[in-house]
């Protein structure tokens, strides 16, 4: 029997992806089957309004027309070395919006992490751009990156256009060096991964 998911996407499994346990009292579903279960979270992201009030950089993302029903995402997503990681839309396709077969891969959370704030990927809540702000202190611009994890300063400059290209070149290098050095736990394909990450990489520095 189909179901339909957001109204949008078409739940075509012949078996139950679901089961009913009682945590701390209450009766709590979890999901069974992992590839229902990217494919329910890929609905949600890019239809659900509620989702989209927390995350408002999904609000014009979007689902193919083959992915919308759940075996094909599925019959995909089993030829894909996906295991413990993250289904990624817009790392092999700067800026894109929509998940599909051509544009997605699997990669590993940090990697999906490192390009949050590459061209495209600009937050709003910052008046200043990302890796920048402002020491009241030594009335100077201040630059930092997160570099595996650990936030490194890379100085003060007088003017915020001379900060941002302190942190453009060093975020620049840091993906290169991730494209060098990519391994099977990292991307469910190097070769195209790599390619990506050296267009981003460029893009910064465009």
């Amino acid at each position: 029997m189909k179901r339909l998911v957001r109204g949008v996407g078409i739940n075509d499994a012949d078996y139950d992806v679901t089961i009913n346990r009682i945590v701390n009292g209450k009766r709590k579903t979890v999901w069974t089957c992992p590839f229902y279960s990217r494919w329910r979270d890929m609905i949600i992201r890019c239809y659900s309004e509620s989702f989209h009030i927390r995350n408002p950089s999904y609000k014009d993302c979007s689902v193919c027309e083959e992915w919308k029903t759940f075996s094909n995402f599925k019959k995909w997503m089993k030829q894909q070395n996906w295991q413990g990681k993250q289904l990624d839309k817009d790392i092999l396709v700067p800026e894109n919006k929509e998940y599909g077969p051509e544009t997605c891969i699997f990669v590993s959370k940090d990697l999906n992490c490192i390009l949050i704030d590459a061209p495209g990927y600009q937050r709003s809540s910052n008046k200043y751009p990302k890796g920048v702000s402002w020491d009241k202190d030594r009335k100077k611009y201040q630059t930092q990156i997160r570099i595996y994890g650990k936030k490194i300063s890379l100085g003060r400059t007088e003017t915020v256009e001379e900060a941002s290209r302190l942190y453009k070149k060093a975020k620049s290098e840091y993906i290169l060096e991730w494209a060098n050095n990519l391994t099977s736990e990292d991307t469910s394909d190097i070769e195209l991964t790599k390619e990506a990450l050296i267009r981003h990489a460029g893009l910064l520095l465009g």
